[in-house]
C-alpha cells in the first residue's frame, strides 16, 4: 500500500554551550524557534541560525531542523 508523507511544521533548534560542569564538561541550553515553514530549505534555515547565533552571549555547539509530518494513505 502506497503511503504519502504530507509536511507540516518545521522547528529550528539552536544548542549553545553556556559553560562547564564541576567536572570539567560542557553544559548546554537548546533554544527552539516554533512554526518554521516545513518547505523552508536548509540552507535558509543555517543562514537564520547564524544570524541568531551572532546576537548571543555563547558559542552555538550544534543546529538541528526538527520535521513534523503526516503519513496517509495516497
Amino acid at each position: 500500500m502506497p503511503v504519502a508523507r504530507i509536511a507540516q511544521t518545521a522547528r529550528l533548534q539552536v544548542r549553545y554551550q553556556v559553560g562547564l560542569n564541576e567536572e570539567g564538561m560542557p553544559v548546554y541550553r537548546t533554544r527552539t524557534l516554533a512554526n518554521v515553514r516545513a518547505d523552508s530549505d536548509d540552507e535558509a534555515l543555517w543562514a537564520a541560525a547564524a544570524a541568531i547565533s551572532g546576537l548571543q552571549k555563547y558559542p552555538v555547539a550544534e543546529v538541528r531542523r526538527v520535521d513534523s509530518a503526516v503519513l496517509a494513505e495516497a
